[in-house]
């Protein structure tokens, strides 16, 4: 378990249009129901 998470810790979050960006934002279901209820 240690290895996952510190390879997870590792791992740029950001701008999803980085190319050293390895997680893009994150999201909740909830939170895209709203977004696409909004759009809708």
């Amino acid at each position: 378990m240690d290895m996952v998470t510190a390879t997870i810790a590792a791992g740029k979050q950001g701008d999803p249009l980085d190319p050293d960006t390895v997680f893009g934002p994150g999201a909740t279901e909830a939170q895209y129901r709203t977004v696409r209820a909004r759009l809708a």
